[in-house]
């Protein structure tokens, strides 16, 4: 297997399958640490809450400034569980929601890093991302007082770079079709988990990343240790996924 070279502790994939799950379909090359890290979370998250809601959104600086906080991911991360624990105390019916994540700043025809993110939350707090913040129509909204995850994602990065919620609407970008639900009880589970995989795996893509220059490349919540067995019994393996590529995927 070939080291990164920009980063020789890391290692590359070039396989249609990892771990039984797909990988190549027109992004290149991933990062074999990055790949096993997604599969963790993803596993761990399905463990936590039996219905899932996937959420894929970026996060952009502010032009003009001079130079990037690094902290300022993990200021977000933070403030985002305290900024959803008082969302979801306000309702009638409340539902516990920790929240899982993966991460990857990129840099990429743009002069500052920007960051992909995708949260995997319990689908019975939130099912969508709700109202989304904006003053484009409506000059009486106070994004900082609005409910729901988008209003809670955007207060988030906005406590993260120290500015108030309607100076950075714009530095949060909810992706198109980005909002996944995976039920683990039914019968399309499968489906439902390499659906939202197709657009987790994004994040773990070795192209764009840029290494040495003062901040993580990615980061992911924790997750408890499993064995490699235990592990990949916790997704839905496709029925012949592995095939031939059983040693590619699991050799060094």
């Amino acid at each position: 297997m070939q080291r990164h070279p920009d980063n020789p502790n890391l290692y590359l994939l070039n396989t249609p399958y990892w771990k039984g799950l797909p990988l190549s379909e027109g992004t290149g090359t991933y990062v074999r640490e990055y790949v096993d890290r997604v599969i963790e979370v993803l596993a761990d998250a399905n463990v936590r809450y039996a219905r899932l809601c996937v959420v894929r959104f970026d996060l952009h600086f502010p032009q003009g400034l001079e130079r990037p906080d690094p902290g300022a991911i993990s200021r977000f991360f933070h403030r985002l569980q305290r900024e959803i624990d008082n969302d979801l105390g306000s309702r009638s019916r409340r539902h516990h929601c920790q929240i899982a994540y993966v991460w990857a700043a990129e840099r990429h025809r743009s002069t500052m890093q920007h960051y992909h993110v995708t949260l995997f939350l319990n689908k019975d707090a939130y099912y969508s991302l709700g109202r989304y913040p904006s003053i484009g129509f409506d000059f009486n909204f106070a994004p900082d007082a609005g409910s729901g995850l988008a209003h809670c994602i955007v207060r988030a990065w906005a406590h993260a770079l120290r500015f108030r919620p309607s100076e950075i609407l714009g530095c949060v970008y909810f992706a198109r079709n980005g909002v996944y639900h995976l039920d683990r009880n039914s019968s399309a589970w499968g489906t439902q988990v390499r659906a939202a995989w197709q657009r987790v795996k994004y994040l773990a893509k070795a192209r764009t990343k840029e290494y040495g220059a003062g901040y993580r490349c990615f980061g992911s919540s924790r997750t408890p240790y499993r064995p490699e067995a235990e592990l990949m019994g916790l997704l839905p393996v496709p029925e012949g996924a592995y095939g031939e590529s059983l040693v590619e995927s699991f050799g060094d």
